[in-house]
């Protein structure tokens, strides 16, 4: 999609705007796949991860802000960065037993403290 396709597809969604269909409009305006804004408008399933948000797959596709739109911003940001953190952690403890195959690190009777506990962490931060 061209920067002049996304320019007339906005142009088109703020001559026809309804405040309904809005997010679904934009999302085809940047180009999201019409299955994609099918599943949105018709399945509960992951749709509304928290009031205000509109996720599928774990991907945020809209949020509505607070009244303060930099707090929103920042705390999303403080999020992706923690995840990012976690991630490494993760990968770090992965290293410290480098000798072993996946299998064997991810054997649920023999997987190391460490990485139960990092990965543990990042679930936990995934699912706020």
């Amino acid at each position: 999609m061209t920067i002049l396709e996304i320019e007339n597809n906005l142009n088109t969604l703020v001559a026809n705007f309804d405040k309904k269909t809005f997010i679904f409009d934009l999302l085809l305006a940047y180009g999201t796949p019409k299955s994609t804004i099918k599943i949105l408008q018709g399945s509960d399933h992951d749709r509304l991860e928290a009031e205000g948000e509109l996720v599928l797959g774990k991907k945020l596709f809209f949020k509505v802000a607070d009244e303060n739109l930099h707090v929103t911003i920042d705390a999303l940001k403080t999020q992706k960065e923690e995840i990012t953190k976690l991630v490494f952690d993760v990968l770090d403890e992965r290293e410290k037993h480098s000798q072993k195959t996946l299998a064997q690190l991810y054997d649920p009777n023999k997987m190391p403290e460490g990485l139960q506990k990092a990965h543990h962490n990042l679930d936990m931060a995934i699912e706020q």
